[in-house]
């Protein structure tokens, strides 16, 4: 039978479209190899990436789309006739994109069927499928099996309606059958289907300035973080559980990505990939062992918690040369609030460390938490500078639909819940949160504030303690990648003074800064 994955091109409001970046879809090519293992003709249409660079303004709405336009996608599934046509809707931000390829493929063919997953259909449910008649059903939960038996059924000719782990409409009101269990051993999954995906067009379609190798890819070893942080949503398709392929399954799909694609660094998109310290000490000591030509990082954060000295050492033996250092908050009372409970101290000696045996350092932080004061944020920005950290980002808090956080926030009237559905998109792409404190405008202004601290702090220690960065060069390779931050580093630091001389509007490293207030960007 044809199946069709799409990853829709998205619409960016107010937000310069050239920032849009693209990675594979791992969850679509997971489901797709599961389906083509079950002999079906599968196909995957990954429209922001195939259409990076184009840019349509859409009428009804002001947004610019980026991605395939609406005719090209018409057409690809017009050629393919698929009798299945699935899409993923990972973020509420880019809701109504999904919703449009549904609109799509009903109006080029009525007897597809048409199936939506993702983050943001579990979380939202009701809206996604309510008076969304070109919508047939929602998976909830992991897909693969899900859609393996669905695709089983409707092949068949056998009713599907009973199946653990979907959702649907009947006569206006929302149907949910049984949840699925999850799966136990992710050792059963075949590697996602990455033939199917325009691989090299993730290589070169952006740069980014923060990799230590251009051909660089992404891939999961778990899934799950056993934390319950109040703002996190991944408990919404993968729960509280955390699962782990084997050390020997995550290497060997390393090999796969050398051999196959010249892959040369993996990005972990795991929530914890260090979750548990034994499970990924074998990981690391495999790669050391096969000597896999691998650099490799972790963008999402690690299990702060679960670092000591000696993993940190054979992380770094194995490849890895950044980590991320997911703080969110300085202070122990926004801690406690947000339920992380992190000891900041042992984070701080964790990051010493790295940047002893050379690791490059990311620390992360969130503000607008209701109730938390500007001397707060300010801990925050004090932290950061004082830790040592080479990298620090400061994000203005916007809250998943049906976290913990998110209902915090509708009992404080601090989200419209009904203005938020009805302009799901605008509102997540372009708008702060006010919060019983402070309005929107000033929360960012103190990310501003942040960037601009932490940018004086890099140049301050540039000129006194080069020692800090030179450590971290122990090869050519090294080198080439201190010159590449470097260049970013003195592009951002020079905007900055510019911005601060002269008072003009600039864009620094993705953020806009402004000499004394920030606004929105329309």
């Amino acid at each position: 039978m044809r199946v069709l994955l799409i990853y829709p091109p998205i619409t960016r409001y107010g937000l310069d479209p050239s920032e849009a970046g693209s990675i594979p879809p791992l969850g679509l090519a997971s489901i797709a190899a599961y389906a083509e293992r079950d002999g079906h003709e599968v196909r995957i249409v990954d429209a922001l990436t195939e259409g990076f660079h184009n840019r349509t303004t859409l009428a009804d709405s002001g947004g610019t789309q980026v991605g395939l336009s609406d005719d090209d996608i018409s057409k690809r599934i017009e050629e393919f006739r698929p009798r299945v046509l699935g899409i993923s809707i990972m973020f509420s931000a880019y809701a109504a994109d999904g919703y449009r390829m549904a609109a799509l493929a009903k109006a080029v063919d009525p007897t597809i069927t048409v199936v939506v997953g993702g983050a943001h259909v579990n979380a939202l449910t009701e809206h996604t499928l309510l008076g969304r008649p070109e919508i047939d059903l929602a998976i909830l939960g992991e897909g693969e099996l899900t859609f393996s038996e669905f695709l089983t059924r409707i092949d068949a000719g056998e009713d599907w309606c009973q199946i653990q782990g979907i959702a649907f409409a009947r006569d206006n009101d929302l149907v949910r059958t049984e949840s699925r269990p999850l799966i136990e051993n992710l050792d059963d999954l075949p590697f996602p289907a990455r033939h199917l995906l325009p691989m090299e067009l993730y290589f070169s379609n952006h740069e980014n300035p923060y990799v230590y190798r251009n051909r660089h890819t992404f891939m999961l070893a778990s899934r799950g973080c056993p934390k319950r942080c109040i703002y996190c949503s991944i408990q919404s398709v993968w729960s509280h559980k955390w699962r782990h392929h084997s050390a020997d399954y995550v290497v060997r799909q390393i090999e796969h990505l050398v051999r196959d694609y010249g892959v040369g660094e993996i990005h972990f998109v795991d929530d914890n990939l260090t979750a548990n310290p034994k499970t990924a000490m074998e990981i690391f000591q495999t790669l050391i062992e096969r000597k896999l030509d691998v650099k490799w990082t972790c963008p999402n954060g690690t299990a702060i918690w679960t670092l000591d000295e000696k993993l940190l050492d054979v992380m770094k033996t194995s490849g890895c040369y950044r980590l991320t250092f997911g703080i969110e908050a300085a202070s122990k009372e926004t801690q406690a609030y947000i339920r992380k409970n992190l000891n900041t101290e042992r984070a701080r000696a964790m990051l010493s460390y790295a940047n002893k045996i050379g690791i490059w350092t990311v620390s992360t932080f969130i503000f607008g938490f209701p109730h938390q004061t500007k001397e707060d944020m300010q801990d925050s920005i004090r932290y950061a500078i004082s830790s040592g950290t080479d990298f620090a980002t400061f994000y203005s808090l916007m809250p998943f639909p049906k976290t913990e956080l998110w209902e915090i926030l509708k009992k404080e009237d601090l989200i419209n819940e009904g203005d938020f559905f009805e302009n799901i998109g605008y509102y997540l792409s372009t708008r702060g949160l006010d919060t019983t404190l402070y309005k929107s405008d000033e929360i960012r202004e103190m990310t501003h504030l942040g960037y601009k601290r932490m940018l004086s702090t890099q140049v301050k220690r540039l000129i006194t303690n080069p020692g800090h960065y030179f450590r971290k060069i122990n090869s050519v390779d090294d080198f080439r990648y201190f010159c590449k931050l470097l260049g970013n580093f003195l592009f951002m630091a020079r905007t900055l003074m510019k911005s601060a001389i002269f008072g003009k509007n600039r864009k620094v490293g993705g953020t806009v800064y402004w000499q004394r207030k920030a606004v929105q960007r329309e």
